[in-house]
């Protein structure tokens, strides 16, 4: 018995060593997913330790210091801890065994689970238990972060009716109303089948273009382009992320309070796309980005959608390849341009950019100087513009050039340069979105639409122009309708509803509009939720 009972002490002993190794890593990791995404770790996080090249490609140096120190504190605790376990079976200290140590043992069993629980009260606590600040990032801190992943993961098995249990019929019948989809009387096209380019730019926000109501000089080339462009003012990216940015703009698919579409392969064969529509109508496809496009999911995600042709960073030498996240820009315009040029006519192209993605690296000499997190975004946006500009003059004289439209959007905003603290207010979603050309008629280059849309609204928008089939794009509508204009994103486990009299946020966890701008009624707040529980749904 007394052997037994010391084989039990050395295996609790064990697992709390492990255990709290586990912890900390997470802690240490959930402040660095914090810094960059303003929520806390996630599964979707940890999705991205597939491809750890570029999750230590996307953090700063001072996250690679906080990683390094944590790290190598746990491993003395580690080794300091062992050093003790062997030693105590070593020198085989003597363990007395009391039966009421035993008695004490199994009624500390029940009352675990009842703290777990956090009482006997008929729902065990969530994540409102732990809310009591009007400041998002206190009600976060105030989060158990092992208990919160944990938390996410069942809820990824759970019923999705925690959004709500409305009949079929009723959601289609909301969403409809939702997303108008009246046709345009007018074709602002010269041509009946352009050549498109889809230009997406990697966290671009609308805070850096003067255009678009942002900080002067930092674009000069998008600023110059837009002056000939029909432009969105009020335009808006429907998700957080890039594998929540490209089905919203390449399917008008709209994104998931939790996960991404392009996670279920199964799903993304059947959406409906832009490539699809255009392959069906002879163009040639292809999609440019200097990254891995494996990240994510992304590459199956494209195949799926209907891309023949993905080129990523193995398609480019060595010597052009970034030291952290992959090819820069300029080298991925360069190759554009001149696949563009030999390409069967017409073709519907895709590149989206990655520079100013974290660590915000450039292999020019800096644009603007400044270690700082905002320097180093604004740096890498001068530099991206840089890059489109010399694309835009090696182009412009190609003979394909006056047949073209140029779709430029992002696939998320940015956080920074404003520094937003929420992972949720409306201005951090706010994104370019333009349309440029020469086929593009005089009259309406340099034009404004105020109107308010999204990222799902591309996709109908663009065919509809074409005259090409469009009415499977349910959750896209009409961005040239001037009469109206709506705006749905989410966040992790909330929505954001804009409307011309509104915009507020409503978050899950603690089931309260957590952002209010004008009049958010009680009818607004229930399309919010159905929309929200239809998206969750598909």
């Amino acid at each position: 018995m007394l052997i037994q009972h010391k084989s039990l002490i050395y295996i609790i002993k064990l697992f709390s060593i492990f255990f709290i190794l586990i912890l900390a890593l997470l802690t240490c990791a959930d402040a660095v997913v914090y810094k960059h995404w303003s929520v806390k770790i996630n599964p979707a996080a940890i999705s991205f330790l597939s491809s750890p090249r570029e999750v230590i490609a996307s953090v700063g140096n001072d996250d690679h210091v906080l990683i390094i120190s944590v790290i190598g504190i746990l491993f003395f605790y580690v080794l300091y801890r062992l050093l003790l376990f062997v030693s105590d079976f070593l020198f085989n200290y003597p363990v007395k065994n009391k039966i009421w140590h035993n008695i004490v043992a199994v009624l500390m069993f029940p009352l675990l689970i009842i703290g777990i629980r956090g009482g006997l009260q008929l729902e065990p606590i969530n994540q409102s238990s732990a809310f009591f600040s009007d400041r998002t990032i206190c009600n976060h801190a105030a989060l158990n972060t092992a208990w919160n992943l944990l938390d996410k993961y069942t809820l990824k098995k759970r019923d999705h009716s925690i959004y709500g249990a409305s009949p079929e019929a009723q959601l289609m019948t909301t969403i409809r109303s939702f997303y108008d989809k009246t046709p345009s009387e007018t074709l602002l096209m010269k041509i009946k089948k352009p050549n498109i380019v889809l230009i997406i730019l990697e966290g671009f926000t609308a805070d850096v273009i003067s255009a678009f109501g942002g900080l002067n000089g930092y674009t000069p080339n998008l600023d110059s382009i837009s002056g000939q462009s029909i432009i969105w003012t009020n335009f808006y990216a429907n998700g957080d992320r890039t594998y929540k940015g490209l089905p919203a703009i390449l399917n008008g698919w709209p994104t998931r309070p939790v996960g991404s579409v392009t996670q279920d392969a199964d799903q993304t064969q059947t959406l409906p796309s832009i490539a699809k529509v255009l392959k069906s109508e002879g163009y040639d496809i292809s999609f440019y980005y200097g990254g891995e496009s494996e990240f994510a999911n992304i590459k199956s995600y494209l195949i799926n959608t209907g891309f023949d042709k993905i080129i990523d960073i193995n398609d480019f030498p060595a010597s052009l390849q970034g030291k952290k996240w992959g090819v820069a820009d300029h080298y991925v315009f360069d190759k554009l341009a001149h696949d563009l040029n030999v390409k069967r006519k017409p073709f519907f192209n895709s590149i989206l950019t990655l520079s100013s993605h974290e660590p915000y690296d450039i292999p020019l000499e800096p644009f603007v100087k400044g270690d700082n997190p905002k320097s180093k975004f604004l740096n890498t946006v001068m530099y991206t513009d840089y890059s489109i500009g010399k694309f835009f003059s090696v182009i412009k004289d190609y003979s394909w050039f006056d047949s073209t439209l140029f779709v430029i959007t992002a696939d998320h905003g940015n956080h920074l340069p404003v520094n937003y603290t929420t992972n949720y207010e409306p201005g951090r979603f706010k994104i370019p979105m333009l349309l440029y050309g020469n086929m593009i008629p005089d009259s309406l280059r340099g034009s404004f639409m105020t109107n308010i849309s999204s990222q799902n609204d591309i996709a109908f928008s663009v065919l509809n122009q074409l005259r090409l089939p469009a009415a499977n794009f349910e959750y896209s509508q009409n961005m040239f309708d001037s009469g109206r204009g709506t705006a749905f994103y989410t966040f992790d486990h909330g929505f954001g509803l804009i409307t011309k009299g509104s915009k507020f946020c409503y978050d899950y966890n603690s089931n309260k509009i957590i952002y209010k701008e004008g009049n958010a009624n009680d009818s607004l707040l229930t399309l919010g939720k159905m929309i929200m529980e239809a998206t969750q749904k598909k």
